[in-house]
């Protein structure tokens, strides 16, 4: 099988999850099932485009796509050349017998039209990441003007008052555009039950949408810090904004002074220097005033989560969107450790309230303060916990649940017999 993966973004070069997966993906089908498989991420370009591609690594089986700029609306290239000659010329070179899209961001939406035009035949799979496509700002399904709010279902009207130099016509007509493009994927992949529901209400068909965890790499295995010292619990990933960093830094002032003393608090990633100067200036200012029991220790490489949450008692996810598998609830729950999360969306979904972690309410400072305190003071809870956790499926798991996706798309397209051996362990219930 050859195996064309494209994402919006090479791990190397930009963090985030997505990329991440999909990196994982094709460095395990390709390692540990032979797979022929090629990697293609998009890179941004600089002022001078001198190439559409280059290579991003030594066998050539990763290619960086320097493509032009998107239209804001709609996620369609501006460039046609780049799209009807340089992409195609691409598929031409690899002749895939499966493409799957881990992003349309950065990619553009023409790259699957193209692949539907290069063979009508070759089966296309699509990993929703966010809401992207639903929503215009950010894919977060906030309002615009105020991230605190939360949008439950889009519409033209709404979007518009958002944005209002946008009108309800031309986000009617955006919807339709992006839908005629997810129309031509075969199947879609979805890391949570959430996720799904909100693009069948979209539009999407249910059974276009299969659900699939994120794998995660077997861990390093450090035993938790269980010396009666303080409790330690860490913020890990974007420091943004919108995924709570400043509830948590209000949560944290509000507790006891009892309560406090017994704790310790971290914050492990970047992002908060792509914030508003205001922002970060705030950010500064705050941490300044609370060097007595948190500590920011800045970016960190993938591969030293395992060691980070090493010597953490809890995660905290205390972001303010719906979020969809937050990559850090499947890194702590590999390592054994528990999360403290919102109530809402994905999170809510991945970690069971009482039983592998505790969710208090969105945006709600005090109700955070009140899980805190309640994890420090709870004897026994933290073992409790960390004893419910059901470790999510390895990156090698995931990539036979892939290849078993594969082979039954290619089965339904050309009329071959699809591998009856296809797991279904991913499909978590929400409830």
């Amino acid at each position: 099988m050859r195996l064309l993966i494209l994402s919006h973004a090479h791990p190397e070069l930009a963090t985030g999850g997505a990329q991440l997966m999909a990196h994982q993906l094709h460095a395990e089908l390709v390692a540990g099932h032979g797979v022929d498989s090629y990697f293609v991420a998009w890179a941004p370009s600089g002022k001078t485009r001198l190439a559409t591609f280059s290579s991003q690594g030594g066998d050539g089986r990763e290619i960086l796509f320097h493509g032009g700029p998107l239209h804001p609306l709609l996620f369609s290239q501006e460039s046609s050349w780049l799209v009807t000659h340089d992409f195609r010329e691409l598929l031409d070179r690899i002749k895939p017998d499966v493409v799957h899209f881990h992003h349309f961001a950065g990619l553009g939406v023409d790259l699957m039209r193209e692949t539907r035009n290069w063979s009508k035949r070759i089966p296309m799979v699509l990993t929703l990441h966010e809401f992207l496509a639903i929503c215009h700002n950010k894919g977060t399904m906030t309002k615009a003007n105020d991230p605190g709010v939360l949008c439950h279902r889009s519409s033209p009207r709404a979007c518009a008052e958002c944005f209002p130099d946008v009108t309800p016509e031309d986000f009617f007509l955006r919807r339709l555009f992006l839908k005629s493009h997810f129309d031509l994927v075969d199947q879609f992949v979805a890391p949570s039950h959430f996720l799904k529901k909100r693009y069948v209400d979209w539009g999407i068909p249910e059974e276009k949408i299969e659900v699939a965890e994120n794998g995660q790499p077997p861990p390093a295995r450090h035993p938790n810090r269980r010396d009666g010292t303080n409790m330690h619990f860490a913020f890990v990933g974007k420091v943004f904004r919108i995924k709570g960093i400043f509830v948590l830094l209000d949560a944290i002032e509000l507790l006891s002074p009892d309560v406090r003393q017994r704790c310790e608090f971290s914050i492990y990633g970047n992002g908060i220097e792509e914030e508003s100067y205001g922002e970060r200036a705030m950010y500064d200012a705050r941490l300044a005033g609370m060097r007595d029991s948190v500590r920011a220790y800045g970016w960190y490489r993938a591969e030293e989560v395992g060691k980070i949450l090493s010597n953490v008692d809890f995660t905290v996810v205390p972001s303010i969107w719906w979020e969809n598998s937050p990559l850090v609830i499947q890194e702590s729950f590999a390592c054994g450790v528990p999360v403290i999360c919102s109530d809402i969306g994905g999170m809510a979904e991945k970690v069971r309230d009482g039983i592998d972690g505790i969710h208090f309410r969105v945006n709600d400072p005090r109700d955070l303060a009140r899980a805190i305190t309640t994890a420090v003071t709870t004897k026994g809870l933290h073992e409790k916990l960390a004893g419910g956790i059901q470790p999510p499926p390895t990156v090698a798991e995931t990539a036979k649940w892939h290849l078993a996706l594969y082979d039954r798309l290619l089965g339904r397209r050309t009329g071959a017999n699809p591998s009856p051996n296809r797991p279904v362990f991913f499909a978590k219930n929400s409830t």
